[in-house]
C-alpha cells in the first residue's frame, strides 16, 4: 500500500513538473532563433563560384539547417550547385539548388531538417545540369 501512494505522488509530480516546462517552452518557442553562428563558405568549379552563408535555427525541439547563397558564372558555359545532407550517417539524395548558363550571377537557398550531432551537409558545383563532372564537395556543417 506505501509503494502504491508513493508511485502516485511521484508520478503527479512528474506530470506536474512536465506541465510547467511545457508552458515556458511554448512561450520561448513562437519564433524560430537562430542557435550558432553564421559561418560562410565558397566552392569554385570551372568559371563558376559559389559563395554564402550557413546557420541553424531553432523552433521548438526542431533545428534547421538554413543556406544562403549566389552562384556566379564567368564563361558561356553551364554550371549546377548542389547540395548534399546526411543525417545519422546515412546520405540522402543530392539535389540541385541552382543552375545557370553564361555570364551571370544567381541566388540560391535550401535547408534540411538536423536529426542528430553527427548530420553533415556538402554543396559542390558541375559543369552542366546533371552532376556528373563536378567539383571538390564543400563541408556545409564543419565549423572552421
Amino acid at each position: 500500500m506505501r509503494l502504491r501512494k508513493l508511485a502516485y505522488g511521484a508520478a503527479a509530480l512528474g506530470s506536474a513538473t512536465l506541465l510547467c516546462l511545457t508552458q515556458q517552452s511554448a512561450s520561448a518557442a513562437t519564433a524560430p532563433q537562430a542557435t550558432a553562428g553564421t559561418t560562410t563558405w565558397s566552392a569554385e568549379y570551372g568559371g563558376a563560384k559559389a559563395t554564402g552563408t550557413r546557420w541553424t535555427e531553432t523552433s521548438g525541439t526542431m533545428a534547421t539547417r538554413k543556406l544562403q547563397g549566389e552562384v556566379k558564372n564567368t564563361d558561356s558555359g553551364c554550371y549546377s550547385v548542389w547540395t548534399q545532407w546526411s543525417w545519422d550517417m546515412a546520405p540522402w539524395q543530392a539535389k540541385k539548388v541552382a543552375s545557370i548558363c553564361g555570364p551571370g550571377t544567381k541566388s540560391f537557398t535550401d535547408s534540411a531538417y538536423v536529426f542528430s550531432p553527427g548530420d553533415k551537409g556538402w554543396l559542390y558545383i558541375c559543369r552542366g545540369d546533371e552532376a556528373k563532372d563536378c567539383g571538390t564537395r564543400v563541408s556545409l556543417t564543419a565549423d572552421r
